[in-house]
């Protein structure tokens, strides 16, 4: 029995190898469902083999990953999950790594899924893996990029404007939330369910407007990131003068009257202080250079604008008259920040011909110099919703009618990225 030590070591030898208790096939009908991980470049599934718990790794390469993963928080909904595969593609797998531990989220058919256990505040980083079964062929891609995301993100496009005596804030509505908390300043002042909230101006101070989507969850309110915008008194003053208003967006309160309106002209029309200076000013300059300018229709009131309409429903039918007149409350004319202009022998209207005079010429070239540009241009008729209009004239202040026109786009709506076109239906 000298050699019992090499009968004992031969034991203890085969005691650690794996007793293949699995077919292939078994084998194969364990993969994608059982755990998964990133491993350098390469996927791998853990796969029991054998009764003394051994495992064994299958990794395949070679088939293109998912790529372009994008994330987006939807709130109580969970978070969703989008990527792109151009390839041949049995199904999916996703997972994410937590306190540097992979965890399996997932099996899907289509490149779509969401993550309804995502936590409700954190960050959760996502990967991809792209699967192909055909038969006992099986083939994985490796993962894809990590993609983050958040279950309440901040609020996007958040923006202030300031009407009379409102401050209007704006936003683009989220899935999946309660509602959003606004503060001004670290003060917690309102709670909405809408995309805007409408309040008192408050003065002549410098206010930073914080947005916050909330919504519950199980009990417990789950608040997401902040977004913000800031308002100061040169910002107040100025977000009057480039109010834009169209069939999208009315007057605010609807029957708006400016209380700085002065007389421009030998027309008896009236502006804004501001804009009928800049307008005299204006016309002073194109007289110089033999251009002499007709301040023809300036503010109007709701009333008046009123009258005018019903005149042109009454004449012409609601549809026709839409394309060339604004209902009330909805007239820029109403702003006291706008003149219609002709000279050199033309007049108001598509006959008119004010486009093939010198005046229209000059206004073209210096116009945006004292603040003023051309409101409803050629071709921009699906943007504006109005017809073109070469003698419609709008003063939105020096600095930013220079911008403006160096910017090389065509309307308001363009320039400021505000919905335009026809009226709601």
């Amino acid at each position: 029995m000298k050699h019992k030590w090499l009968v004992a070591l031969f034991v203890l030898f085969l005691l650690p190898l794996p007793v293949f208790s699995l077919s292939e096939a078994e084998a194969f009908s364990l993969l994608g469902d059982a755990s998964v991980y990133a491993d350098g470049e390469l996927l791998m599934w853990r796969v029991p083999m054998g009764l003394d718990g051994r495992e064994m790794l299958f990794s395949v390469g070679d088939l293109p990953a998912a790529h372009s993963v994008e994330v987006e928080g939807r709130g109580k909904e969970g978070i969703s999950l989008t990527w792109e595969n151009e390839s041949e593609i049995s199904y999916y797998t996703v997972f994410s790594i937590e306190d540097g531990q992979q965890v399996y989220l997932g099996k899907v058919d289509e490149p779509h899924f969401i993550d309804t256990s995502a936590p409700g505040e954190g960050e959760r980083v996502y990967y991809v893996a792209s699967h192909l079964q055909d038969g006992m062929f099986f083939q994985s891609s490796a993962a894809s990029e990590g993609a983050r995301g958040t279950r309440l993100p901040a609020v996007e496009e958040l923006s202030i404007s300031i009407v009379g005596e409102k401050t209007i804030l704006e936003w683009r509505a989220q899935e999946g939330v309660d509602g959003y908390i606004i503060y001004r300043d670290e003060e917690e002042i309102d709670r909405t369910k809408s995309q805007s909230l409408r309040m008192d101006d408050s003065g002549e101070g410098e206010y930073m407007y914080k947005v916050r989507p909330y919504y519950m969850d199980d009990k417990r309110e789950i608040i997401g990131e902040s977004a913000y915008v800031t308002v100061i008194p040169e910002v107040r003053e100025a977000s009057l003068i480039t109010r834009v208003v169209n069939k999208k967006h009315p007057m605010d309160p609807i029957d708006y009257y400016p209380e700085d309106l002065v007389s421009v002209g030998t027309q008896g029309e009236y502006l804004r202080e501001e804009a009928a200076d800049a307008f005299n000013k204006m016309n002073e300059a194109a007289t110089r250079d033999g251009c002499p300018l007709t301040a023809q229709s300036g503010f109007r009131s709701y009333d008046l604008q009123t009258i005018l309409y019903d005149r042109y429903v009454a004449n012409y039918g609601k549809e026709e008259a839409d394309t060339f007149s604004a209902r009330p409350g909805y007239s820029e004319h109403q702003t006291g920040l706008v003149m219609d202009i002709v000279g050199g022998g033309a007049r108001i209207g598509s006959a008119g011909g004010f486009d093939q005079t010198e005046q229209f010429r000059w206004l073209q070239q210096y116009a945006h110099l004292y603040g003023w540009i051309l409101r409803y241009p050629k071709g921009s008729e699906e943007v504006t919703g109005y017809s073109y209009e070469s003698w419609h004239w709008r003063y939105i202040g020096v600095d930013e009618a220079i911008r403006f026109k160096e910017s090389g786009l065509a309307t308001l709506e363009e320039f400021y990225s505000i919905e335009g076109g026809d009226y709601p239906q």
